[in-house]
Protein backbone atom coordinates (compact mmCIF):
# COMPACT_ATOMS: atom_id res chain seq x y z
CA UNK A 1 0.00 0.00 0.00
CA UNK A 2 1.79 3.18 -1.07
CA UNK A 3 1.51 6.59 0.74
CA UNK A 4 -1.24 8.30 -0.93
CA UNK A 5 -3.38 5.14 -0.61
CA UNK A 6 -2.43 5.15 3.65
CA UNK A 7 -3.88 9.03 3.63
CA UNK A 8 -7.33 7.73 2.20
CA UNK A 9 -7.66 4.32 4.00
CA UNK A 10 -6.74 7.30 7.38
CA UNK A 11 -9.13 9.76 6.18
CA UNK A 12 -11.76 7.23 5.80
CA UNK A 13 -11.21 5.36 9.17
CA UNK A 14 -11.81 8.96 11.37
CA UNK A 15 -14.76 8.35 9.39
CA UNK A 16 -15.32 5.43 10.41
CA UNK A 17 -14.42 6.51 14.01
CA UNK A 18 -16.94 9.54 14.04
CA UNK A 19 -19.68 6.81 12.39
CA UNK A 20 -18.89 4.20 15.72
CA UNK A 21 -19.30 7.56 17.88
CA UNK A 22 -22.70 8.15 16.31
CA UNK A 23 -23.87 4.82 16.77
CA UNK A 24 -22.82 4.67 20.74
CA UNK A 25 -25.09 7.80 20.89
CA UNK A 26 -28.26 6.11 19.28
CA UNK A 27 -27.45 3.01 21.03
CA UNK A 28 -27.87 5.12 24.35
CA UNK A 29 -30.71 6.85 23.40
CA UNK A 30 -32.70 4.09 22.46
CA UNK A 31 -31.99 2.21 25.34
CA UNK A 32 -33.46 4.92 27.48
CA UNK A 33 -36.20 5.62 25.08
CA UNK A 34 -36.70 2.46 25.96
CA UNK A 35 -36.23 2.54 29.56
CA UNK A 36 -38.64 4.72 29.60
CA UNK A 37 -41.55 3.16 27.92
CA UNK A 38 -40.75 0.25 30.71
CA UNK A 39 -41.42 2.56 33.97
CA UNK A 40 -44.51 3.96 31.62
CA UNK A 41 -46.03 0.92 31.43
CA UNK A 42 -45.20 -0.23 35.37
CA UNK A 43 -47.10 3.30 36.12
CA UNK A 44 -49.94 1.99 34.82
CA UNK A 45 -49.81 -1.27 36.07
CA UNK A 46 -49.69 0.26 39.49
CA UNK A 47 -53.37 1.67 38.47
CA UNK A 48 -54.13 -1.46 37.18
CA UNK A 49 -54.34 -0.47 33.56
CA UNK A 50 -52.00 -3.11 32.32
CA UNK A 51 -54.52 -4.43 30.39
CA UNK A 52 -55.68 -1.57 28.71
CA UNK A 53 -55.21 -0.65 24.91
CA UNK A 54 -52.10 2.31 26.39
CA UNK A 55 -50.36 -0.60 28.33
CA UNK A 56 -50.50 -2.37 25.08
CA UNK A 57 -49.13 0.03 23.11
CA UNK A 58 -46.37 0.77 25.31
CA UNK A 59 -45.29 -2.53 25.45
CA UNK A 60 -45.28 -2.82 21.58
CA UNK A 61 -43.28 0.47 21.74
CA UNK A 62 -40.80 -0.79 24.57
CA UNK A 63 -40.14 -3.90 22.49
CA UNK A 64 -39.68 -2.32 19.06
CA UNK A 65 -36.95 0.09 20.66
CA UNK A 66 -35.34 -2.76 22.42
CA UNK A 67 -35.17 -4.96 19.07
CA UNK A 68 -33.71 -1.49 17.41
CA UNK A 69 -31.07 -0.76 20.31
CA UNK A 70 -30.33 -4.42 19.79
CA UNK A 71 -29.52 -4.10 15.84
CA UNK A 72 -27.84 -0.67 16.75
CA UNK A 73 -25.44 -2.49 19.30
CA UNK A 74 -25.06 -5.09 16.31
CA UNK A 75 -23.90 -2.55 14.06
CA UNK A 76 -21.37 -0.56 16.07
CA UNK A 77 -19.81 -4.61 17.19
CA UNK A 78 -19.49 -4.72 13.70
CA UNK A 79 -18.11 -1.50 12.49
CA UNK A 80 -15.65 -1.70 15.40
CA UNK A 81 -14.33 -5.05 14.05
CA UNK A 82 -14.03 -3.60 10.64
CA UNK A 83 -12.05 -0.64 11.77
CA UNK A 84 -10.05 -3.02 13.55
CA UNK A 85 -9.13 -4.98 10.53
CA UNK A 86 -8.65 -2.08 8.24
CA UNK A 87 -5.99 -0.44 10.81
CA UNK A 88 -3.96 -3.60 10.63
CA UNK A 89 -3.51 -2.96 6.61
CA UNK A 90 -2.48 0.48 7.00
CA UNK A 91 0.55 -0.24 8.67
Amino acid sequence: MNASDRRKLAHWLGEAQKALSVLEDLRTAVFEMAEEEEEKYDNLAERGLDGSLMAYKIQDAQAALEEGASGVDEAHSALEMAITELEGVGE
